[in-house]
């Protein structure tokens, strides 16, 4: 929780400098852990590494991005890491019928990329590939297309049925709350926003300069730095987070808590902040 006699200080650049630092050493964190992955054959960790890498990639971006304090893209790039790494321990808390029905979604998804038309008004444009493929040969793929069709014939685009909420539930009911909370708290500070700016909705380009605040946008170059630099702060605070929750439900399914230490470390050290209000005593 914010200390609100000190929340200034939460977008100083000074805050800004430890949370990045934060949010790298998380991630680095996370991508030696990953190499502890690679190289597992069975299907729930070859579709976990794949995850893993994703976001270690994305967060690397997120740095560079955050760094030179570009807020908008990094909270367009803060939702790509958040779901990646909240479908990484959705798959470990649902095992292999979520890596079986993802894997179906890549077959079936890679079929459809190589024919696929677009039609607007009388203009019709296409992409198509050289090599074709008859999944009336392939029964693998033609059962992927047939779970990602519907009944009037469609394209079922989403890999799994389960929300982003629901996804935590089955994440809480495995791992346990303190293992969800990262999650839960990345789901209400950085998706809502980070989806309106990547959708480049009026609200999005508003909110990026401060014009939904309720005490009205900046009023000078240097506010407008602050809220920013403050938004920056919540989302390394919050994406750090998320990889602690990561990182704990790693450690459980690998059976190591080395790794899980030093991230709790690194997330209790934050109490520390100036910025954080003290736990009300009993």
């Amino acid at each position: 929780m914010l200390n609100q006699d000190s929340a200034s200080e939460f977008g100083s650049l000074e805050t800004l400098h430890r949370l990045w630092s934060f949010f790298r050493n998380q991630a680095m964190l996370l991508e030696e852990v990953q190499s502890l992955v690679t190289g597992r054959r069975d299907p729930i960790w070859l579709t976990v590494s794949a995850l893993l890498h994703a976001a270690t990639d994305t967060n690397k971006s997120i740095a560079l991005l955050a760094r030179e304090e570009k807020m908008r893209d990094t909270y367009v790039l803060a939702r790509t890491s958040y779901e990646t790494m909240l479908n990484a321990c959705f798959m470990m808390a649902e095992g292999e019928e979520a890596a079986d029905r993802a894997y179906k979604h890549v077959l079936q998804k890679s079929w459809r990329d190589l024919d696929r038309e677009l039609v607007i008004n009388d203009t019709a444009i296409y992409i198509r590939h050289s090599a074709q493929i008859d999944p009336r040969e392939n029964p693998n793929l033609q059962d992927a297309i047939d779970e990602f069709t519907s009944k009037r014939g469609r394209e079922i685009t989403s890999w799994t049925p389960q929300s982003l909420k629901d996804r935590i539930e089955r994440v809480a009911l495995k791992y346990g709350k303190d293992a969800s909370t990262g999650l839960q708290f990345g789901l209400l500070a950085i998706y809502r926003h980070s989806s309106d700016i990547s959708h480049g909705t009026l609200f999005g380009s508003m909110f990026a300069v401060g014009m939904t605040q309720p005490g009205g946008p900046p009023k000078s170059p240097s506010e407008l730095i602050q809220y920013q630099r403050s938004n920056l702060c919540m989302l390394l605070t919050m994406l750090g987070g998320v990889i602690d929750s990561l990182l704990r439900i790693l450690g459980k399914e690998l059976d190591r808590d080395d790794f899980v230490d030093r991230s709790k470390r690194a997330v209790a050290d934050l109490r520390q902040e100036p910025w954080v209000d003290p736990e009300p005593s009993s």
